[in-house]
């Protein structure tokens, strides 16, 4: 089950949080997989800032599903572009990362030197282009601003 956090805070449409939701028939399985998305209305922007997948879940297809709960909010909010970042941190599944990202349409940019990555997606269903997110990118001053 995929649902979505809300506070009431004003803030729900900027600062998003998916989660997945495990339930078995040997009862609920904690921690809920999740991410963590912020989004600019403005621009049509969305950033994942984390995504977070732990124990025995990884690499079972609990990431995809998030991505889909994702996809599902991009077309409502008619989300013109996601941006993101890969850090150090996550430098030792590099590979798999790349692949999951490539999977679902977005486009990697690896420094393997510095362990440092951007992931970027453009709605083109929408008529978003690669030139205006890039013109978005030069205006913020990062891909993450």
């Amino acid at each position: 089950m995929i649902y979505r956090l809300i506070y009431g805070d004003g803030m729900d449409d900027r600062d998003i949080h998916l989660r997945v939701k495990v339930i078995s028939k040997n009862g609920v399985k904690v921690p809920d997989s999740n991410v963590h998305l912020l989004v600019e209305p403005e621009s049509k922007h969305m950033r994942i800032a984390d995504i977070k997948i732990e124990g025995n879940r990884v690499n079972r297809g609990y990431g995809s599903i998030m991505m889909e709960g994702l996809m599902k909010l991009v077309h409502e909010m008619q989300i013109r572009f996601i941006t993101g970042w890969i850090s150090a941190v996550d430098w030792d599944h590099i590979d798999r990362l790349e692949h999951f990202y490539r999977k679902h349409g977005f486009d990697c940019q690896l420094d393997h030197e510095n362990k440092y990555g951007t992931i970027t997606w453009v709605n083109e269903q929408l008529g978003a282009t690669r030139e205006e997110l890039e013109r978005l990118i030069a205006r913020d001053g990062h891909i993450n601003a």
